[in-house]
């Protein structure tokens, strides 16, 4: 597996998936670190009301911090920038 997304995340392995889409370990190009992408089901991304909702719903979910809750590094809904 050799997807670029966003074009700054290198996939390593498909973690999962299930009806919302796929999670891959990936690794950020510019920092060297490990992350997890999840890619949305493209049957839910066609949907404008949901990526209006997702569009809405990341800068809370990025402000939010505590010890036991992953952090959202970054998002978007510009399916140009995809493998």
């Amino acid at each position: 597996m050799d997807s670029v997304f966003l074009k700054r995340y290198q996939t390593v392995r498909l973690l999962g998936e299930g009806r919302t889409g796929r999670a891959y370990l990936a690794q950020q190009i510019d920092l060297a670190r490990p992350v997890v992408v999840k890619v949305i089901a493209e049957s839910l991304a066609a949907d404008p009301e949901f990526r209006e909702r997702f569009a809405r719903d990341t800068a809370p979910m990025a402000r939010f911090q505590h010890p036991f809750a992953v952090a959202l590094y970054d998002a978007s809904v510009d399916e140009s920038l995809g493998p």
